[in-house]
């Protein structure tokens, strides 16, 4: 399992990252058991792709890992294969509720997760994202997210004040605030430099750069986890959900290679070995852990993850707080939402450094 984690972790941009290029099932035979064929899958992060980027609506790739952020438009467009592979059932009895909804689009299931004062309140999808989860824990309902996410911010103060007060938090002794003035935004990297030279400091990110962290700097102490006080409350927590996806037109000509990929990528195996950095420290060694956050609960149940007192916080959040970020509407509103929050939070008054 090793060998087939360090094929995979080489196209990452750093150790603890996931592989955000393509790579073909030829160098993946051995861990699949598929011989014959090429499959172009391509891994992706979010952040790292515009509406299509790598992932154009010809027939560019055969499965790809997509924020469900994304799911209406793909789905619009005829782009993906429903229920791709039908051996693995996505239901409340084996993932949490929330990565359910996030890969289900009018009726229909695509797919088979990850958190979000140091940190990050600018972006394309940050603010709007912000905003969502705020508006949902102002009136204690994920009912109410779409709502939240076809809004005017100028009628809920109340909402944007939330974000205010928490982007607050970061600013600096110099008047500076480099959460909100693209500073970590164009220089990620500094945020996690800074989480390590800052002992005492918190930090609002994605779970994985708890691994980051504490790879970089063991001594770092992480003491313990909650849902950010976004709409003055913590009662949802408002995940993003990568899922794999399959594209519609080469569908039948690969299923067999498609089936085989997404089973081994998203088995137990595969999934306990790339947490635990198996490809880089070996499967019995534990001192290192990526955090990375699978949808399916079982995860959670391994003896190394019930052993891990953060995964275990993390967990209890995902399954009593975690509910799905729009897998429609947002896309289309995210720039309204992010120029209109921008002005109302004041960002763009020192936005360049």
């Amino acid at each position: 399992m090793s060998h087939c984690l360090r094929q995979i972790s080489t196209l990452s941009r750093t150790p603890l990252q996931r592989s955000y290029d393509t790579l073909a099932l030829a160098s993946l035979r051995e861990c699949t058991g598929y011989t014959s064929g090429v499959l172009a899958v391509t891994l992706l992060s979010g952040y790292h792709y515009t509406p299509w980027g790598v992932i154009p609506k010809q027939a560019a790739f055969d499965v790809a890992e997509v924020d469900m952020i994304l799911l209406e438009e793909m789905a619009n467009e005829n782009l993906l294969e429903p229920n791709p592979n039908p051996s693995i059932e996505v239901d409340s009895s084996s993932f949490f509720q929330f990565a359910v909804n996030a890969v289900t689009y009018g009726g229909t299931t695509y797919g088979s997760g990850t958190l979000q004062l140091i940190g990050n309140f600018r972006g394309s999808w940050t603010l709007p994202g912000y905003y969502s989860s705020a508006y949902v824990n102002t009136y204690y309902g994920a009912s109410f997210m779409y709502e939240g996410v076809n809004s005017d911010p100028n009628y809920h103060e109340d909402v944007v004040n939330s974000i205010k007060q928490l982007s607050y938090r970061c600013m600096r002794s110099d008047g500076s605030n480099p959460c909100t003035n693209r500073y970590y935004r164009s220089k990620p990297e500094k945020m996690t430099e800074d989480v390590i030279r800052s002992k005492e400091s918190h930090f609002l990110a994605y779970a994985e750069v708890i691994g980051e962290v504490l790879h970089r700097d063991p001594d770092v102490e992480v003491e313990s986890i909650a849902p950010p006080p976004l709409g003055g409350s913590e009662r949802y927590l408002q995940m993003y959900t990568d899922a794999l996806v399959a594209n519609r037109n080469t569908y039948q000509s690969k299923k067999e290679a498609i089936k085989r990929f997404m089973e081994f990528y998203t088995s137990d195996d595969f999934r306990h070995s790339y947490a635990f950095c198996g490809d880089m420290v070996g499967e019995g060694d534990t001192s290192c852990t990526r955090y990375v956050l699978p949808a399916n609960t079982k995860f959670y149940q391994n003896s190394r993850v019930k052993e891990n007192s953060l995964y275990q916080q993390l967990y209890g959040i995902m399954n009593d707080r975690g509910i799905s970020a729009p897998n429609s509407e947002l896309y289309d509103r995210r720039e309204y939402l992010d120029t209109t929050l921008s002005t109302m939070l004041e960002y763009d008054k020192k936005d360049e450094l």
